[in-house]
């Protein structure tokens, strides 16, 4: 009789352990119900011609089209770095859901992938309206980071980072703003020379470049020399090099501060480009461990400059630098003798 009790309740216990099972498999969410190659945004044919990039510590960053370029409308309007936005848009929407972390609402916090708090909120817009909302909040490794949408409360952990994705301005400020191809450079005026590019000279490739000896004819002449010097050629291409690949650190702002020090600089360069005019440099004294100042008077911002770019372009633009000395009367000399 108390084997039959036994054999009953242990009987019981597994039907109830069946229907218990069967509930959890069968109202558990369906953690595979979307294929893993599946995108984790789709745009289709709508493109957005507005971002906003939401980072921690209140940084955002707008991200505006304005004909055929983006700028960021809140930032002095500033262009933004060619390409830069259509490589950001790419990575976005080759992201793949891959399977799921985790699907219920309660769980987002843990991930950091709520309204409150997140790593970055990527508003993908068209106009006024929103196309698409993507939350990266935890990093469970390297380059992975949790992700959703704003439609979805199903964390995914998907291959980006959050500096892919940018929330302060000046990282996508384009910084090659100020550059230009070398040869478009004609004139110019410093250290109280004015130098000419020679119709005849050398261009492009061909121009003489530092330590290389000048060959004939000149790329470049000169007026305002003094008796005994002749115009170093090589440290005229070293000046050009380094004003056509001039990079920006950063836009500081369109209002002059005391504090910039241009009112006197240490540099002022005055020169002519091809198709541009005239264009007019003022740099700031180099000091330790600050950035130099650039101040220009075709444009209203002004600029920082890492010092490894500015100091060197003080440097060239030295009278020393772009002169040699005493080269004729030793040629004088050596032919009396």
């Amino acid at each position: 009789m108390n084997m039959n009790k036994t054999i009953g309740f242990l009987s019981l216990l597994l039907l109830v352990q069946i229907v218990l099972a069967g509930t959890l498999l069968f109202s558990s969410p369906d953690l595979s119900a979307v294929r893993p190659d599946t995108p984790l945004i789709a745009l289709e044919d709508r493109k957005p011609d507005r971002l906003i990039i939401e980072g921690t510590e209140g940084d955002k960053t707008v991200l505006q089209k304005e004909g055929d370029a983006w700028i960021l409308p809140e930032h002095y309007r500033f262009p933004v770095e060619k390409g830069k936005v259509e490589g950001f848009l790419a990575q976005l929407q080759g992201l793949q859901h891959g399977h799921p972390v985790a699907t219920t609402s309660a769980t987002l916090a843990r991930f950091r992938l709520t309204d409150e708090d997140f790593e970055r909120r990527i508003t993908l817009a068209r106009g006024k309206e929103a196309l698409e909302t993507i939350y990266l909040g935890s990093s469970p490794g390297v380059r992975q980071i949790h992700a959703r949408t704003a439609e979805d409360t199903t964390v995914y952990s998907v291959p980006f980072s959050a500096y892919q994705a940018p929330a302060k301005p000046e990282d996508w400020e384009d910084k090659a703003l100020l550059s230009f191809p070398p040869e478009d450079i004609r004139e110019i005026q410093v250290a109280g020379l004015t130098i000419q590019r020679n119709p005849s000279g050398q261009t492009g490739e061909s121009a003489p470049r530092p330590n290389d000896p000048a060959s004939a004819p000149p790329v470049w002449f000169a007026e305002g020399l003094a008796e005994g010097e002749s115009l170093d050629q090589a440290g005229v291409a070293e000046l050009v090099r380094r004003m056509a690949e001039l990079r920006i650190a950063r836009v500081l702002g369109t209002q002059s501060k005391p504090e910039y020090g241009l009112d006197n600089p240490a540099l002022t360069i005055r020169f002519n480009r091809k198709e541009a005019g005239s264009v007019e440099y003022r740099l700031s004294k180099p000091q330790p461990d600050t950035n130099l100042v650039l101040g220009t008077a075709h444009r209203s911002e002004y600029f920082g400059l890492h010092n490894y770019v500015g100091r060197p372009l003080v440097e060239a633009a030295n009278r020393d630098k772009l002169v040699t000395r005493g080269k004729k009367e030793e040629k004088e000399e050596a032919d009396s003798s």
